[in-house]
């Protein structure tokens, strides 16, 4: 008598050179960045870490199954990326003494709605974003793209006539306002409570979709640059790579490694 015998097969498990052309790692480059080990494939495989910690929510997950229905709280999909972005930034034991880790979320459109970095206690050259606020956008009178808010003029863009602004002696521009804490960051993705953040400065509204790392993600999963930061003022290594959703919504996701 015959006996059928029933095996399950155990999941696959991929070699790193599997995993590497799976997620499509092999076309970044290996380059030494000469801070420390690091290079770009490197940053991409942390940068991957990073988005797998973000999808596997299930109020992520949630969200991505419908992005644009009025049934969940927009806000506290943000406030769970962004304490899940701050968790890892403020982990700097993965980079050189002397660096920090910034993540950005941005829209397909160009627009930053998420911008955190390393904490750092009393520090004037970079401050700790905990979000940028996206719902409305501000006049300021500016002479630079960045400036730390301290008597300076801000005007919310709904409200105000722009003629009557204009004193001839200054620049008026549409920016957004960095919002942040002078306290450590939350890092507690189960607590999505408001955090007692307050307006720290103000940054004129690029359009980031046309930086190059965030263009090669439309043609292959990881895109990467290097160049100087205008807003932290120090050169800085980036990967970027997509979440996407359905209805063809996709916002990008950028690491950067940068000099304290």
């Amino acid at each position: 008598m015959l006996f059928k015998l029933n095996i399950k097969k155990s999941p696959r498990i991929l070699s790193r050179p599997q995993y590497e052309i799976q997620n499509g790692l092999l076309k970044v480059p290996t380059t030494s960045l000469n801070v420390g080990s690091l290079n770009f494939r490197k940053l991409a495989y942390r940068l991957e870490n990073i988005k797998s910690s973000i999808t596997n929510e299930s109020l992520t997950k949630l969200f991505l199954s419908n992005p644009y229905t009025t049934e969940l709280n927009i806000n506290d999909v943000d406030k769970l990326w962004t304490r899940i972005a701050n968790k890892y930034v403020n982990d700097v034991s993965d980079v050189p003494d002397g660096y920090g880790k910034r993540i950005t979320f941005c829209t397909n459109d160009g627009y930053v709605f998420i911008d955190v970095s390393t904490y750092q206690e009393n520090s004037t050259k970079h401050l700790n974003f905990s979000m940028i606020t996206m719902n409305q956008s501000y006049y300021v009178k500016s002479s630079g793209d960045y400036q730390i808010i301290n008597d300076e003029p801000i005007f919310n863009s709904e409200n105000t006539n722009i003629d009557s602004m204009t004193d001839g002696t200054a620049l008026i521009e549409l920016c957004n306002i960095k919002c942040g804490s002078t306290s450590e960051p939350n890092k507690d993705k189960t607590n999505l409570n408001d955090e007692a953040t307050s307006p720290i400065a103000y940054q004129k509204m690029d359009i980031e979709s046309t930086r190059k790392e965030y263009l090669m993600t439309h043609y292959q999963k990881y895109g990467w640059a290097s160049r100087y930061s205008n807003s932290l003022f120090t050169p800085s290594y980036y990967v970027a790579t997509q979440i996407n959703g359905k209805y063809g919504y996709s916002i990008y996701l950028r690491l950067s490694i940068y000099l304290l």
